[in-house]
């Protein structure tokens, strides 16, 4: 959509494009910068007195948090700190954390729209055996049906809803959709939207849909035959599909949130993460859908309460930017917070009114069982002109913190950076409501150490990890996708009222 509306601009095409390193700084020669500009200015102020920039190093400042555990087929567990590309290979090599056995055998179709070079249709058609090979190891079980590969030249997205009806899918079943180069990167907007919104629409009981993958073709770096990285994109976008269709590739392990050699019993941790988002309406110039959309993680199974593996969601309509306490409680159902140590993560400041709100409900809860309790974290992202972290002349090692005191910290949680400085994000404990259970290591910064273990959660992205977690770095993509679905920007909240009941990550 950008892009379009770059073209439209007079001369665009006479502009020359810079690459990352052109227009990024690395962290040297940031940090370089930085200490010009403050003796510059520290001269033009105090003259001959200035000082020149120190660097804090001390340790009770400073400290690396422990890697993540990631849990997938059989047991199975990898460190955080292995190098990410090694996760794909472990679950081909022993399958996922968990694939469901109540869910039917499926189909697999696709369609690829557009007028599309035998190229593309010949990468498609490989997509399409490589996607439900690496399924059926898995352990995915198909219906022995004609996996074809439908071409469809139009360029309107109602062919969306056309081919899905004329395909007769079941909605535990699957659909590729497939973007040729022909198609302008407006009408791909609308084909992604129109394919997540007609499959989201094909919700029954349990709010069970027809889960979904999108190919860009255009992009021939990526997906061609002949191009090196293909089969390994291919993994990436299997396992994303295994996801969506209600399954788990990996989990994650909460042991790093307990007190070192602590014989307590283990506590219920649970997860939720929320954020509003405030898009513009389709239609309506100038008006506004504000959208609170929570991301919740939890244990599927009592009796190994530390390993989170269970993601659901849920979306509510607000009127700004504070979530009342009726909405509240159904981003955090009881159900699902009821006897448990509920860590919250707020994209950006909880308001007052949602403290007190927060307050009230953990009281009523706590009044049904008394090891209810919530910990309240604030997770805000850094724009332009935020402070940095480095390690020498480097930036500083996914999963380091600088902590100001006991209840905030500086994080540094991107991974793998190409190019340019880590942007680390501020992690602060607002509230904690309850007694934490004396096991939870929370004066040792247990509470940052769920932010950056969440953000190896990803089902959709094993190799680049986000920065946040993805309590937060969903809600705020499962916003958008459900605003964006709707032909009117508002149709989503009366037809898919049911996908909430699910737990497909649809949004991946």
């Amino acid at each position: 959509g950008q892009e379009e509306k770059l073209r439209q601009v007079k001369g665009f095409e006479t502009w020359r494009n810079l690459p990352p390193a052109k227009i990024t700084l690395k962290p040297a020669e940031r940090q370089r910068i930085i200490q010009a500009q403050v003796l510059r200015l520290g001269f033009a102020l105090f003259g001959s007195k200035a000082e020149s920039v120190q660097r804090l190093a001390d340790p009770k400042f400073f400290r690396k948090l422990q890697e993540p555990m990631l849990i997938y087929g059989g047991g199975a567990s990898m460190s955080g700190s292995v190098k990410p590309t090694r996760l794909p290979a472990e679950l081909k090599r022993k399958g996922a954390f968990e694939v469901r056995d109540d869910l039917p055998a499926i189909r697999l179709k696709g369609v690829i729209f557009g007028r599309a070079t035998e190229d593309e249709f010949d990468a498609a058609k490989q997509t399409l055996r490589s996607v439900r090979r690496t399924l059926e190891s898995l352990g995915i079980s198909f219906v022995e049906d004609d996996a074809g590969l439908l071409r469809k030249p139009g360029l309107h997205p109602e062919e969306v809803r056309e081919v899905l009806e004329t395909s007769k899918l079941n909605r535990w079943d699957a659909f590729l959709f497939f973007r040729s180069s022909s198609m302008s990167p407006f009408n791909a907007d609308k084909f992604y939207e129109r394919a997540k919104y007609e499959c989201l629409r094909s919700s029954g009981a349990s709010g069970q849909h027809i889960a979904n993958q999108w190919f860009d073709l255009s992009k021939s770096n990526v997906w061609r035959v002949n191009v090196r990285s293909f089969s390994f994109a291919l993994d990436i976008a299997a396992f994303g599909l295994l996801a969506k269709l209600g399954h788990t590739p990996w989990a994650l392990s909460a042991e790093k949130w307990v007190k070192p050699s602590h014989d307590a019993d283990p506590f219920r941790p649970a997860v939720v993460g929320y954020d509003v988002c405030h898009l513009p309406d389709k239609k309506v110039r100038n008006k506004r859908h504000h959208v609170a959309a929570g991301i919740r993680v939890e244990s599927r199974d009592e009796s190994e309460p530390m390993i989170l593996s269970r993601v659901s969601f849920q979306t509510e309509r607000v009127h700004a930017e504070t979530v009342p306490a009726k909405n509240l409680r159904r981003l955090i159902p009881a159900d699902f917070a009821r006897g448990k140590l509920v860590i919250v993560h707020r994209d950006g400041e909880f308001p007052l009114q949602e403290l007190k709100a927060l307050e009230e409900y953990h009281a009523e809860l706590q009044a049904e069982d008394p090891e209810t309790a919530f910990v309240l974290v604030e997770c805000v992202k850094w724009a332009g002109g935020s402070p940095r972290l480095y390690d020498g002349n480097d930036s500083a090692r996914s999963g380091t913190m600088f902590a100001y005191n006991e209840k905030e910290v500086l994080l540094s949680s991107s991974k793998d950076l190409v190019q340019g400085t880590a942007n680390p994000i501020n992690v602060r404990l607002a509230k904690v409501f309850g007694s934490v259970p004396e096991s939870f290591a929370l004066e040792d910064f247990a509470w940052v150490q769920s932010v950056y273990d969440l953000s190896y959660l990803h089902h959709g992205s094993p190799i680049r990890r986000p920065r946040l977690p993805i309590t937060t770095h969903f809600a705020d993509r499962l916003a958008y996708v459900l605003a964006s679905a709707g032909e009117d920007g508002a149709a989503w909240d009366r037809e898919l009222a049911e996908v909430s009941a699910g737990n497909q990550q649809f949004w991946l």
